[in-house]
């Protein structure tokens, strides 16, 4: 069981208490399997209101895992999770489900994709703070959200070798009603905020990584990464449509060169001596 304390505003209030019974094991085929029951009492969100001073009252909720591990000594292995997630509050409820493959060609090269897909319905969260009267605006909402990550690497020799990362996350949040946060962590039906609440958020990155052992603990790093990071109110657009606006988005590219080297002070000691 473990308490998260938040001494921010008011010592009295903690941020929320957690507890979970976990069993897990080892098949005959060496593959992993396991299921978790968890259970959040009621709390108190400081970082969702998005403004200083104010925090936002959290329903207790029910948590459900169970996942699955292949043998990881085959030359492919897969995991699964499936995550289900209810609060006591307006039938919320979230739906997760989490896949891994990786396929290790030979001891040089291997290649993964996972893939992180949650859906979740009546959630309230931040939607926006109202420029004209300065509330924070909640909204009740669904959201739908999609993480694919592609990575590989290959090992020239066991001094160098290349990693690649490239990662699209969507989420999608579609507004149903709206709510003013209220300084006691409550909320109330809200009229006055007129814009869009809806949002459609993609970022899409790249991280390719060459790494050089010259000496022992001694690195020879070069990285460059890209990114792209697309955000709009159109929550009309599929998964292909977003991912195609995305990549045709502004790009931020950064090369960065790093050398580590691991200095033995009793050998140079030694050799002073000497």
């Amino acid at each position: 069981l473990n308490f998260t304390y938040s001494r921010r505003y008011n010592p009295s209030e903690f941020q929320d208490a957690f507890g979970n019974v976990n069993i897990n094991g080892q098949l005959k085929n060496l593959s992993n399997a396991g299921v978790m029951v968890g259970f959040n009492s009621k709390g108190n969100d400081f970082y969702e209101p998005h403004k200083m001073g104010f925090f936002y009252k959290l329903p207790q909720k029910y948590i459900f895992n169970l996942w699955y591990n292949s043998n990881q000594s085959k030359k492919y292995y897969y995991n699964l999770t499936f995550n289900i997630v209810k609060r006591a509050i307006n039938q919320n409820h979230l739906y997760e489900l989490m896949m891994g493959n990786t396929y290790r060609f030979n001891d040089k090269f291997s290649l993964s994709l996972s893939t992180d897909f949650s859906t979740a319905k009546n959630d309230i969260g931040f939607a926006t703070i109202d420029p004209n009267t300065n509330d924070v605006v909640f909204a009740l909402r669904d959201l739908n959200t999609v993480e694919n990550i592609i990575s590989g690497k290959y090992n020239f020799n066991k001094n160098n070798g290349i990693t690649l990362k490239v990662r699209h996350y969507w989420t999608e949040t579609i507004a149903h009603k709206l709510y003013t946060l209220q300084s006691d962590g409550s909320l109330v039906d809200n009229f006055t905020y007129t814009g869009d609440a809806n949002q459609n958020f993609n970022v899409f990155n790249i991280d390719l990584v060459y790494t050089w052992q010259f000496a022992p603990g001694s690195f020879v790093n070069i990285v460059w990464k890209n990114s792209v990071t697309d955000y709009d109110q159109d929550i009309t657009k599929n998964y292909l449509g977003n991912f195609g606006q995305t990549i045709r988005a502004p790009q931020d590219n950064n090369i960065s060169f790093k050398i580590i080297y691991y200095l033995d002070y009793l050998k140079l000691r030694k050799k002073t001596r000497t």
